[in-house]
């Protein structure tokens, strides 16, 4: 095409309503047609259309061009360069973010130092501890060298932020406490992080009472701020110290609250994001058609982003396994999912993820991939916050390392903070261990506590799977069918009529008859019964042959292979 077909197809499309497509299609053809300035706004604008509908790789894309566009004349702007940064975060390629903050990082030094969202961006895109490393150094140096408190504050509370997510609680607390004593005023939305990465250390500390003081002043700061992103972030967090404490409902609530916002905002990624930690919170509760309504709103809006994808697979496999819909679990467990999650070395995402493709391993038979799935998990994490069912799952299935290393972590939560939830999961795996010590008294009476803490804490999935370790499989049953749970309903009736059928079975038999067959079980010839019982061979060889005929069997083998069954 020539310029002017260019400039007319342009004209064209911007005549038309704009749309998601129409719009980088007019910054092509304007840059075709060299209108540089009109194209690198356009390519801008298509990064923040697609950025708003949750299409980070698209995002990231516009953002490229336009960026190509400012560079062949001058250096790109620091906002452009920072948008193209976000989007390859939440588009799942940190590295690549990483890559791209420090360049801007280091450029801005030279203009007065680079700012304090840069280094917070920077430190969730360098997941790994020797990346953020090399980074936290200029981080700290940009702290000290501010010559305004309100900025020391700022740059403190993010090395703090940043110390927290990366598990290092001490460090986190120790740049709490130098932004603690700085008496500047400072924005109340930096108030608000800092309080919110305050109240988060002091959970982890064992202070909640504390720690929910500091949570409600954060989230009332954020209330009256007019930023959307941190709203949401603070609230987010609250909803998920609630869920950390055993408070469901007043997570579900907090979720269904941000829910309401984004969709009344048209806030993009933000819509399925809180829907899918609504279903998640709703299947903790065992209202499961809630949860799959929620679900559903989540998986209903395509996305690249990284932590839609990890959060729909810690939604998504929990409740496709339980209702048997594997619609949901095609969906949701896209195994790529499962280094990215490995690699955020957050607690809060490694926990429920891994869990879900554990319990998904599990039951497609995979049991080789899920210990080593659980091995890698375990020991991805810094403490056992928001990890307490992978954790279990690991004192059930783990190998004996990985079993006891995680006990240990269950242990130490519910002694550090001694709320509901993690002394709950303490108990439970407490019982779990005992159960694989062959422990039966133990096994029963620690799980029959654990049962009354879930039972407490309104979370009948886990007080159904407690009740089962403890024995009483029918009111497991029941609480199983009660909430809809299909396929732990189905596993127990299953068990239960198998158990109906051997009883028949074995009611079949006169006493020596039982006697013979189980002798046989242990592996005795004919002749070693008919000593240990002072008979004849012939006599055990008839009885033997009315045991087959009673119990529909044909063989030796059949008669002790339904024996070790029992």
């Amino acid at each position: 095409m020539t310029r002017a077909e260019h400039l007319t197809a342009a004209a064209r499309l911007e005549a038309l309503p704009f749309t998601p497509e129409s719009v980088p299609q007019i910054a092509e053809h304007l840059s075709a047609a060299g209108i540089v300035d009109r194209a690198i706004n356009y390519f801008e604008a298509a990064g923040d259309i697609a950025v708003s509908g949750g299409d980070y790789a698209q995002a990231a894309a516009a953002y490229r061009r336009s960026i190509a566009l400012e560079q062949a004349r001058t250096r790109p702007r620091t906002e452009l360069v920072r948008k193209l940064a976000r989007a390859l975060l939440l588009g799942g390629c940190p590295d690549e973010s990483a890559l791209v903050l420090a360049h801007l990082v280091e450029s801005s030094k030279a203009s007065g130092g680079p700012a304090s969202d840069d280094f917070a961006t920077l430190g969730m895109a360098y997941w790994t501890d020797a990346q953020t490393a090399t980074w936290l150094g200029p981080v700290v140096g940009a702290a000290e060298g501010a010559v305004d408190d309100a900025e020391r504050f700022e740059n403190l509370t993010t090395i703090a932020g940043i110390s927290y997510e990366l598990g290092n609680i001490g460090r986190a607390k120790r740049f709490l406490k130098r932004a603690g004593e700085i008496s500047a005023n400072v924005p109340a939305g930096v108030r608000a992080r800092y309080l919110d990465i305050l109240g988060r250390t002091k959970i982890s500390s064992g202070m909640v009472d504390e720690a929910l003081r500091d949570f409600r002043e954060a989230r009332e700061l954020a209330e009256l701020h007019a930023n959307d992103d941190l709203y949401f972030a603070i609230i987010g967090n609250n909803a998920d110290v609630m869920q950390l404490i055993g408070r469901i409902d007043e997570a579900l609530s907090l979720w269904k609250q941000l829910f309401l916002h984004a969709k009344s905002s048209c806030m993009g990624w933000h819509v399925p994001d809180t829907a899918l930690n609504a279903a998640s919170c709703l299947r903790e509760r065992g209202d499961l058609a809630e949860a799959v309504r929620f679900l559903t709103i989540g998986l209903s809006h395509e996305s690249s982003c990284a932590t839609l994808r990890i959060r729909a697979a810690a939604a998504g496999i929990p409740i496709g396994l339980l209702l048997e819909r594997e619609d949901f679990i095609e969906r949701c467990a896209d195994e790529s999912v499962i280094e990215l999650t490995l690699r955020t070395k957050e607690c809060a995402r490694i926990g429920p993820t891994i869990a879900a493709f554990v319990e998904l391993f599990l039951a497609r038979r995979r049991d080789d991939e899920a210990i080593a799935l659980l091995d890698a998990g375990v020991q991805a994490l810094r403490r056992a916050d928001h990890a307490y069912a992978l954790l279990a799952l690991a004192c059930e299935h783990g190998t004996a390392e990985t079993s006891a290393r995680a006990l240990a972590m269950l242990n130490e939560a519910a002694h550090i903070r001694r709320d509901p939830l993690s002394r709950a999961f303490a108990l439970y795996a407490q019982g779990l261990a005992a159960h694989r010590k062959r422990d039966t008294g133990a096994t029963r009476r620690l799980a029959a506590a654990a049962a009354s803490e879930f039972l407490s804490l309104t979370l009948p999935v886990r007080h159904a799977r407690a009740l089962e370790l403890a024995g009483k499989m029918r009111e497991a049953l029941h609480v199983y069918e009660m909430i809809g749970d299909v396929r732990d309903a189905r596993r127990l009736s299953s068990l239960f009529a198998r158990r109906k059928s051997r009883g028949s079975a074995d009611a079949a038999l006169t006493s020596r008859q039982t006697e013979i067959a189980r002798l046989v079980a242990q592996g005795l010839t004919n002749k070693e019964i008919a000593d240990a019982l002072e008979i004849s061979e012939k006599t055990v060889e008839n009885h033997l042959q009315t045991i087959y005929a009673r119990l529909g069997l044909s063989s030796r083998a059949r008669l002790i292979a339904n024996f070790i069954s029992q």
